[in-house]
């Protein structure tokens, strides 16, 4: 299985490689970039390319997603000790259980084995005459 991840990744990282090759022109691209805040005034950007755009995005949405997931990351982290700890303690009864069966067995009498009784002989006929 590892190797299989590591030829998928490998695969998809050449393929990355490609097409930021493809495209280096329009990833060096500086474009005139306004952001128009209504109250703060105009914002002229220019000496940014749209590769760094691309990236700081990436990244943004990246981060907002790993931060909208932590408190289902916590709820989980809780209820995998909770359960882990509900599993010690049932580890714990079984082995006392185990324990108190084998001292009831101990103190339980072994039933004696029985000796093997030795044939009845017939009794003869002549007797009985």
């Amino acid at each position: 299985m590892k190797k299989i991840k590591i030829v998928v990744s490998l695969v998809l990282a050449g393929f990355v490689a490609l097409v930021i090759y493809q495209n280096q022109q329009s990833l060096m691209n500086k474009p005139d970039i306004q952001l128009s805040l209504w109250i703060l005034g105009d914002y002229h950007y220019s000496e940014i390319s749209n590769g760094i755009l691309i990236l700081a995005f990436f990244l943004t949405g990246f981060l907002i997603a790993y931060f909208l997931t932590l408190p289902y990351r916590f709820k989980t982290g809780k209820t995998t000790r909770n359960l882990n700890e509900t599993i010690r303690g049932h580890e714990k009864t079984i082995a006392s259980l185990k324990t108190e069966l084998g001292k009831l067995q101990a103190a339980a009498p072994q039933p004696q084995e029985s000796q093997p009784q030795e044939p009845r002989q017939p009794e003869s006929s002549a007797e009985n005459t």
